[in-house]
């Protein structure tokens, strides 16, 4: 059903299919680990990682391995970024 979604082209400006797919999920209640993966992705790529930090505090998504890795990478580039201003500004 999810490669359904992702073949659908995206207009600009608009938000794309896949995305409306795991909104109308989300108020239904908790995504399971494929799906919480897939969608993190999607916001990941889309520069929402906002999104993904409410998801998780709300307990939306399961947890998997996959997640903690993905959610591991954004962590250290946020952790890098925030050195390196450090040391640009001190």
């Amino acid at each position: 059903m999810l490669i359904c979604f992702q073949s659908v082209p995206v207009q600009a400006g608009q938000t794309p299919p896949l995305l409306q797919y795991f909104g109308t999920l989300l108020t239904m209640g908790k995504l399971n680990a494929f799906e919480s993966l897939e969608l993190s992705r999607l916001v990941v790529n889309q520069n929402k990682k906002n999104l993904l930090e409410n998801w998780l505090a709300e307990d939306k998504l399961e947890c998997s391995e996959e997640l903690g890795d993905l959610v591991k990478v954004l962590i250290q580039i946020c952790f890098s970024i925030w050195t390196y201003l450090l040391i640009l500004f001190y």
